[in-house]
């Protein structure tokens, strides 16, 4: 029988039974379009997370007092870090400041407040910083007013007004901790959930120590703020700044040092490391939907063998061999699985094109399920296409 007419007859054949040819259709096509839109929403997160992170710089360090593991930086930036076990004072600063490479290291004080403005409190957080510190976080960018110079000023992230439901205005006062503070700045929106900056309170470093006096002892820190010279790599003198530490504060059991110098490096990794465990539980929940699909393919092509006995019975008779009805199920199978991964793949990328989704096609991914799709509905139809194969001819043109 010429591969055109096997082809021809098994195109045609799916004619039949056309609601259970579309269920199966249907059942592929969710596990394609399941497949293709979550692992590419998982590639658009993390280009777009990785995006973020070149726009806050090359160039910066930041040491925590405390162990950061998985995804702590990027939910925990807002509330600041609190020392466990080990801490850091405004000497530290200082000794850091010596490390090569090192052109700029800054203090910085976090605490929650209570704010109040226009006569509506809420509890928030505020972070004290030095007045270069705009001169290392490159995510700080003034949209009205001007950044800090005096002692009771405070400049204001980019969606702070949410908070009050209200706009905050440059002149404005805001009493925080029942001292009162002058509006100097509102920082342009960045949009970067990795930071946090549009949703922070800055205040000076001086008026945050007089703030959280309660909160730390005496010269006592909530992080360091490192600015890398140029013509130096940022990942290359936090190792050395980490060096340095371990051994001033003569540590040497590497898991028990306490602290955590977050690099370009560090922060790349703790995205990765998230971004591939939910790129892997959306392969999982996938995977789930096309193997139902191939199943679904295998029960149809199993029915359409019962239900196309004396048409199997009627191609024997005039010269069929059993290679050839093999083939013939073979093939339709096949098709139904093409159609159902093309038109789910298809959907996918439009739904991807939405402006509200973070999506990026993961091309070898698609292209692993639109293969798997495939071959899997070649063996799922196997077993049909055998049963069928094997029916003689004067038993199928009986058959009612």
């Amino acid at each position: 029988m010429k591969p055109s007419f096997i082809f021809y007859f098994a195109k045609k054949s799916m004619k039949y039974a056309n609601i259970r040819t579309a269920l199966t259709i249907l059942a592929i096509l969710v596990g394609m379009f399941s497949v293709v839109l979550l692992t590419g929403i998982a590639r658009g997160m993390n280009q777009g997370i990785h995006e973020n992170l070149k726009a806050m710089g090359s160039d910066m360090v930041v040491v925590v007092p405390t162990t950061v593991s998985s995804n702590v930086f990027i939910t925990s930036t807002s509330a600041g870090f609190r020392a466990l076990t080990t801490r850091f004072y405004e000497k530290d600063v200082e000794k850091i400041k010596l490390v090569p490479g090192v052109e700029m290291a800054l203090p910085t004080l976090t605490g929650t407040v209570k704010l109040e403005y226009n006569g509506k409190e809420f509890n928030g957080n505020v972070f004290g910083v030095d007045k270069e510190a705009i001169n290392i976080v490159h995510t700080i960018s003034i949209a009205e007013g001007r950044w800090l110079r005096a002692k009771y000023e405070v400049v204001v992230g980019g969606r702070v007004h949410e908070q009050f439901d209200e706009d905050v205005r440059v002149g404005k006062r805001m009493i925080i901790n029942n001292k009162t503070f002058k509006v100097v700045g509102i920082l342009k929106p960045t949009g970067d959930a990795l930071a946090k900056v549009d949703n922070m309170i800055f205040i000076p470093f001086d008026a945050a120590r007089e703030l959280f006096k309660e909160q730390y002892s005496d010269d006592e820190i909530a992080s360091i703020l490192v600015k890398v010279s140029d013509g130096f790599d940022a990942n290359e003198v936090g190792k050395r700044i980490d060096e340095f530490l371990m051994n001033y504060k003569h540590i040497t059991d590497e898991d028990r040092k306490g602290y955590t110098v977050i690099t370009p490096e560090f922060i790349s990794n703790q995205i990765d490391s998230i971004t591939n465990t939910l790129n892997l539980f959306f392969l999982g929940v996938s995977g789930i939907a096309i193997v139902v699909g191939l199943v679904g393919v295998g029960n149809t092509m199993y029915m359409n063998v019962i239900d196309r006995y004396r048409e199997i019975g009627t191609l024997k008779a005039i010269g069929a061999k059993p290679r050839d009805i093999m083939k013939i199920y073979i093939v339709e199978g096949i098709f139904l699985g093409f159609f159902g991964a093309f038109i789910g793949f298809v959907l996918a990328l439009t739904t991807g094109s939405l402006p509200f989704i973070p999506f990026s096609l993961d091309a070898p991914m698609a292209l692993l399920a639109f293969t798997i799709v495939i071959l899997g509905s070649a063996v799922a139809s196997f077993i049909p296409s055998k049963i069928a194969s094997e029916i003689p001819p004067s038993t199928a043109l009986r058959y009612e």
